[in-house]
């Protein structure tokens, strides 16, 4: 069995790998959220529209994620998983920040 920091060790190697990718997709929620903020959109909204935003930019970091993963030595089932799993992170992310900023 592997150990967490193993795990959290291979998920940011991998992480590292897709960065480029990782950083536009990162880029284009950011200009997506901003604009909504602007806008005054309420946050169930936001949450609904998040969803379907930048969808050209989460397939590039997908399908770089799944690469690395990939060559890294994962099946490529676990390593769309993970993609997965970075991809909602990152909506979060941003749904959160979202609800900060109406808190101001």
């Amino acid at each position: 069995m592997f150990s967490a920091s193993l795990i959290v060790s291979l998920l940011l190697s991998l992480q590292v790998m897709a960065q480029g990718e990782r950083q536009q997709f990162s880029q284009c929620l950011r200009a997506f959220m901003n604009e909504k903020i602007e806008q005054g959109m309420s946050a169930s909204d936001f949450d609904t529209a998040i969803a379907a935003a930048c969808q050209q930019q989460e397939t590039a970091y997908r399908t770089a994620y799944i690469a690395a993963a990939v060559r890294a030595g994962d099946r490529r089932p676990m390593a769309e998983t993970d993609a997965t799993t970075e991809v909602t992170d990152l909506r979060a992310n941003y749904k959160e920040l979202f609800r900060g900023s109406q808190a101001e």
